[in-house]
């Protein structure tokens, strides 16, 4: 067993900071939300090809169910413990409506909105998602954003939106209704998302007030991701269940073993490594920050296709790479 259970450094991981120097330290949350970015542009490659035979529902419920064992593995090699410790109620509470938020909500309306209008456009308008965890953390949390963190938001934005933004492949493919029911999905995802993220930030804070000394900022992470994927599954569980023929479809799903076995590397990708890193993230720097920084998963995926499937990039999409990586770089000063 591991013993970094308890803090050595007066709040970060054991033996963290006698390592990094000071202007590492002050960048280290930006550092870990980069982690976050790539680590969920893996998974979304995987559920992009799970999501071709399961559905959606099933997909997020076997993704909860194969995240569950890795984070739970881990907190077992550094804790001792299979479940996670030293919480209250209120940080359980603030943590696990993070995860309904965040994983339940947002995402249910995120695939949702896939179904009705052009992944493009639900992707452009989850650039919503940093403008709402910066007015989530300015209301809950009394986060302040300065001048260089709304500059680094918005030139990463546009970037994105710059990237992601296509033509309407056919007017006649989406009734005006449906049109504006998808668009409202994908604004409640990224409402979901960015507010998930300030009640997760939130729920740490709980955290470290309960625990004291007895915790370091990894183990908390990792206790906090363990909750939350708890939340989601139960959650998603419940829906399953209360569905008619439900849970014979969900064990149908089962029967296709290559889907599931992406399923299971684009959970570990997504709550086994970015979740906990998105966490930690939270811990050194601003939620604004790190939601912005986040989002440019579009911009990664779309960096992936060249180098390995020789998708040609445009004009316009390599200037909305070069806008995104300048604006990320302005969120770091």
């Amino acid at each position: 067993m591991l013993n970094i259970n308890k803090r050595s450094d007066g709040g970060g991981m054991v033996g963290f900071s006698y390592f990094c120097r000071p202007i590492f330290r002050r960048m280290i949350g930006e550092l870990f939300a980069i982690g976050v970015a790539f680590s969920w542009s893996g998974s979304a490659i995987f559920f992009d090809y799970v999501n071709r035979t399961l559905s959606a529902l099933n997909s997020n419920l076997i993704r909860f169910f194969f995240g569950f064992f890795p984070i739970t593995i881990l907190l077992l090699c550094i804790s001792g413990d299979f479940f996670f410790a030293h919480a209250n109620f209120v940080s359980v509470l603030w943590i696990a409506s993070a995860g309904f938020v965040g994983f339940v909500f947002g995402d249910y309306f995120l695939f949702a909105s896939y179904k009705l209008i052009h992944a493009s456009y639900t992707q452009l308008i989850m650039t919503l998602s940093p403008l709402f965890a910066a007015l989530t953390g300015f209301l809950l949390l009394g986060e302040r954003l300065t001048y260089n963190i709304l500059l680094g938001m918005l030139v990463t934005l546009f970037g994105i939106a710059l990237t992601i933004v296509r033509k309407p492949e056919s007017a006649q493919k989406f009734g005006l209704a449906i049109s504006k029911r998808g668009i409202l999905f994908a604004v409640l995802s990224a409402l979901g998302q960015g507010v998930g993220l300030v009640l997760s930030k939130k729920g740490l804070a709980e955290y470290h007030l309960s625990a004291g000394a007895a915790c370091t900022d990894f183990y908390i992470s990792i206790a906090a991701t363990q909750i939350r994927i708890i939340t989601g599954f139960v959650c998603f569980l419940l829906i399953v269940m209360l569905r008619r023929g439900g849970a014979r479809d969900f064990v149908g799903s089962f029967r296709h073993p290559k889907p599931v076995a992406a399923s299971c590397a684009g959970a570990f990708l997504g709550l086994g490594v970015g979740v906990p890193l998105s966490l930690l993230a939270l811990q050194y720097t601003q939620t604004a920050i790190v939601s912005t920084i986040i989002a440019t998963v579009p911009i990664i995926i779309l960096l992936y296709n060249r180098i390995f499937k020789k998708r040609k990039i445009t004009v316009k999409e390599a200037v909305g790479v070069l806008l995104s990586v300048a604006g990320v770089a302005v969120l770091f000063l």
